[in-house]
C-alpha cells in the first residue's frame, strides 16, 4: 500500500515536472520515512519493479529512508519549449542557417534562443579557446570530456530554463557532433559517448534535428576560403573528415528525430526547407 502511494505520487509528479522530447528521460526523486517492519516487504516491491527503479535505505534513528530514482519514458512532451539541432560537417552552412531560421521563426512571433556547442556559456566559451586553438591534439578522451563539462553547464544554465518558458532553442551543434568527431572521428567508445551525453543533457533529446548533408570535397573547398587561422580540429587530415561524414550519415539512419537536408541548395530554399519541417514538427506535436 505505502508503496503504491509512492508510485501514484511519482506518476504525478513526472507529469509535472518531466524532461522530455518525444521519448526522453524524466528523473524524479521521493523520499519516503517508513517504519523497520515494513522496510523488507516495501524494498522486495521496489526490487521487482522495472529495471530502471533503483532503492537504497539507511538506519537513522530506527527510521528508514528509501529512496525512489525512476527513469520514466514519456511519450508526450512536457516541457512547452521546442529543442532545434542544427548538424553537419564544418562547411555544411550551419551558421548561415541559424540565422535564417532565427529571423523566420521570430517572424511567427516565437521567442528564439540562438547558442552553439561548444561555447554555450562561460564555461564553454573557455574550454572552446583551450580545445579549439590548441597547438597539439589532446587524448581524445579528454577532449570528448571537456566537451560534455560544456554540454552539461550549457543544459543546466541554458536549455533546460529556455524550454521550461516555452522557447525556441536553436543550437549549433550538440550531442550527435561528439559522436560524429570524437566517436567516428577519433575513435572513442559510441557507446561510453551516449551515455555520457545522456547524463549531461538530464535525459533530453532534440526535438528536432536538421543534418545538412555535403560533399566531402565541398565542404573542404568552403573551408579553405574561410579567413583566419584554422583550429586544431579543423587541420585534420582527409582520411579524418571523411570518418567524421561517414558518422554523420549512419547517426542519421539510426534516428528518425534527424532530418537530412542538401546544403548545395541555394541558402534561401535551405531555409525555407528546414522552416518548414520545424513548423510541421510544432503543429504535429501541439494536435
Amino acid at each position: 500500500m505505502l508503496f503504491k502511494k509512492a508510485l501514484d505520487k511519482f506518476r504525478h509528479d513526472t507529469r509535472a515536472k518531466a524532461y522530455s522530447a518525444g521519448t526522453s528521460n524524466s528523473n524524479v526523486q521521493i523520499s519516503y520515512i517508513i517504519e523497520p517492519e515494513t522496510k523488507r516487504a516495501c524494498s522486495k516491491q521496489l526490487l521487482n519493479c522495472h529495471p530502471t527503479v533503483f532503492c537504497y535505505s539507511r538506519i537513522h534513528t530506527n527510521l528508514f529512508h528509501i529512496i525512489m530514482r525512476y527513469t520514466y519514458i514519456m511519450r508526450t512532451h512536457a516541457f512547452p519549449g521546442t529543442l532545434i539541432t542544427l548538424e553537419g560537417i564544418d562547411g555544411a552552412g550551419k551558421t548561415q542557417l541559424l540565422s535564417a531560421l532565427t529571423t523566420l521563426l521570430s517572424r511567427d512571433g516565437h521567442t528564439v534562443i540562438i547558442t552553439k556547442e561548444p561555447g554555450g556559456t562561460r564555461i564553454g566559451r573557455m574550454l572552446k579557446t583551450v580545445l579549439l586553438e590548441e597547438e597539439k591534439e589532446c587524448d581524445p578522451r579528454v577532449e570528448f570530456l571537456l566537451f560534455a563539462a560544456d554540454r552539461a553547464e550549457h543544459f543546466q544554465k541554458l536549455v533546460i530554463p529556455a524550454l521550461m518558458r516555452g522557447d525556441i532553442i536553436i543550437s549549433d551543434r550538440m550531442a550527435d557532433s561528439a559522436l560524429a568527431y570524437q566517436g567516428y572521428g577519433r575513435g572513442v567508445d559510441t557507446a561510453f559517448i551516449e551515455t555520457v551525453n545522456t547524463f549531461a543533457m538530464h535525459g533530453i533529446s532534440p526535438d528536432i534535428t536538421l543534418y545538412l548533408r555535403i560533399p566531402l570535397d565541398e565542404a573542404l573547398k568552403r573551408r579553405t576560403i574561410r579567413r583566419g587561422e584554422h583550429s586544431t580540429m579543423e587541420q585534420e587530415g582527409h582520411q579524418f573528415w571523411e570518418r567524421v561524414a561517414a558518422g554523420y550519415e549512419e547517426i542519421a539512419r539510426k534516428h528518425s528525430r534527424i532530418h537530412p537536408l542538401d546544403a548545395l541548395n541555394s541558402p534561401e530554399v535551405l531555409a525555407q526547407d528546414a522552416y518548414t519541417l520545424i513548423v510541421t514538427h510544432m503543429q504535429r506535436r501541439n494536435d
